[in-house]
């Protein structure tokens, strides 16, 4: 009788293991940066090959509650840049084609990389060109930046885009 408890209760645990393998790959990032930066490269690999980085960045690293946010983004050919509070300005696709920026210019380090959904960004030509723009979106902030002083916002929805200026 006491061997076919035992043998009853390990085929539970076999039937609820694989549930519990899932329900880990699905739950939230962990909410402490030592242990979401110790955990970012295996989660990452899961998603190698999906080509959704929106996607990736919310399953593996813990985010800030979703807010309107304000700035100006330069985008572009491999441009990616994200000035909170700024004004969009030529000045500042000047700063962006500088090869060597001076290292105490504060838009140096204080910027953030944009990740959109590919279809709720703003329409703009794959011309090489790149623009300065005035944006206004609703976006979560990374909490535990991967690569200090940059960071990345998630773009959950953009509520405005003016075109400041265009270079190239």
């Amino acid at each position: 009788m006491e061997r076919r408890i035992i043998v009853v209760g390990m085929l539970r645990l076999w039937a609820v293991a694989p549930l519990a393998v899932l329900t880990a790959c699905q739950s939230a990032p962990p909410a402490d940066c030592k242990l979401a930066l110790k955990q970012v490269h295996d989660c990452f690999q899961r998603f190698q090959g999906a080509n959704d980085s929106r996607k990736m960045l919310l399953a593996c690293l813990p985010f800030s509650p979703a807010e309107k946010i304000s700035g100006a983004w330069v985008v572009g050919f491999e441009a990616n840049s994200f000035h909170e509070g700024v004004k969009a300005s030529s000045d500042l696709l000047r700063f962006e084609l500088t090869r060597n920026p001076d290292p105490h210019d504060v838009r140096s380090a204080n910027y953030a990389t944009l990740v959109l959904d590919p279809k709720s960004g703003p329409a703009l030509p794959l011309d090489g060109k790149l623009r300065a723009l005035q944006v206004v979106f609703i976006g979560k902030r990374e909490k535990c930046p991967i690569t200090p002083p940059v960071h990345n916002i998630v773009v959950d929805q953009v509520l405005s885009t003016t075109i400041r200026a265009v270079a190239g």
